[in-house]
């Protein structure tokens, strides 16, 4: 793997240990005690009864949301915008008592794109939340890095199947 200079991925190693939130999250997919800590300074008398979720997957009408307790299939919100792979969300009770997205915190970092099939130069959010963002290389292609927005939370790198140092130091 090829890291930025001075940059140790150890440096990302969060330890799982108990925070005093009062909220269970899923541990499995990133929560932890500095996450309980963001969801605290994000929380409001809004989601003072809901839990922590993370979004797995999006699909065309459910998310899948990771919570402390498994996994969940929820409708879109319905006035809190889209959420995305990776977003930390509020997860609560509807008017029916069936669960929903109450809310989504702001993202820390976002992998994105300009829009498929749109002349304009807006971007479409790929990614939330993310601390490494990897690019896999196979071996004999001439792939061009392209510059990612991946905002200032995450750190890029390379991955490749086989890597050769060249004596300037670089992998090929």
């Amino acid at each position: 793997m090829n890291n930025s200079p001075g940059i140790s991925l150890h440096n990302f190693a969060v330890s799982i240990s108990s925070h005093d939130s009062g909220h269970d999250g899923p541990e499995r997919y990133g929560y932890s005690p500095f996450i309980a800590q963001y969801f605290d300074s994000h929380n409001s008398e809004t989601h003072q009864h809901d839990e922590p979720g993370r979004v797995v997957r999006v699909d065309r009408n459910l998310v899948l949301t990771a919570v402390g307790s498994g996994i969940l299939h929820l409708p879109y919100p319905l006035d809190d915008g889209i959420p995305v792979t990776g977003d930390w969300v509020w997860i609560g009770p509807n008017r029916g008592g069936d669960r929903q997205i109450t809310g989504i915190l702001p993202r820390r970092s976002e992998l994105s794109r300009k829009r498929a099939f749109e002349d304009s130069s807006g971007a479409q959010v790929l990614a939330a939340n993310m601390d490494v963002v990897g690019v896999v290389d196979g071996e004999g292609s001439d792939l061009v890095l392209v510059p990612l927005a991946v905002g200032e939370a995450a750190v890029p790198c390379q991955a490749c199947q086989q890597c050769v140092r060249l004596g300037d130091g670089l992998l090929r």
